[in-house]
Order: C-alpha cells, then structure tokens, then sequence
C-alpha cells in the first residue's frame, strides 16, 4: 500500500475542498471503460502537456475480503489509523478491543469487547 496517498484525512471536507485540489478536479473527465464483469476495476491515465501519458489500471483494489484480502498487519495498521482517525476511544482500549477480536473464538461473553470500547 502506498500509505502516503490514502490517509482518511484526505477524505475530509479540508482536504476535498482545497483550492488546489478544485483545480485539479477540473481537469478531470471521467469514462465508462471497464467491463460489467469487473465492477470494482479502476484506472487513470494522466496526459501530460508534453503529450506523454502514465496509465494504471487494476481489476480488484487490495482489500476485498475475498479477491485480494489485507493481511493481518495491513488490517491491524488499517484498524488503528481509523481509531486514531476517529479519535473516539483511547488507543489502549482499542489495542485491548482489537486483541479480544483477534482472539474472539476465545472470548466468554461479547459484553468484554463492548465494555473495552466504551469510553
């Protein structure tokens, strides 16, 4: 994953919103290329003013459970930026909630997980 390109902050209404960013957008033309059987495929192809082009295209992103799942680092870095992200519980806690999910099969009564991530 190229992480310095995917942080939730970019998502925010700071980040969408920034002039430079508009700018961009309005450059952008969107096109139906890919085949219904590959719902989930994207690309990009950037045309430079020299007439050079960059193109990247991908059938099924990383992350789908089934097709191209995370691994079990990638999930647990996904699982703590989100938390940090949210900033809705401690990062202790959530380093407790994310050990009981690890281990859920192992865990006696859900009421443990859910007392872990209330404040």
């Amino acid at each position: 994953m190229m992480d310095e390109f995917n942080k939730l902050e970019y998502f925010t209404d700071t980040f969408v919103c920034d002039p430079q960013i508009m700018e961009i957008v309005q450059k952008i033309k969107l096109t139906a290329t890919f085949p219904p059987d590959k719902p989930l495929g994207a690309g990009v192809t950037i045309k430079m003013k020299s007439g050079e082009e960059f193109e990247r295209r991908i059938d099924t992103p990383k992350g789908n459970g089934t097709l191209t799942p995370l691994s079990a680092s990638e999930l647990r870095a996904k699982f703590f930026d989100n938390v940090t992200f949210s900033n809705t519980i401690p990062i202790n806690k959530a380093e407790q909630a994310l050990s009981l999910l690890e281990n859920l099969e192992q865990v006696d009564h859900l009421g443990r997980l859910i007392n872990t991530l209330v404040r």
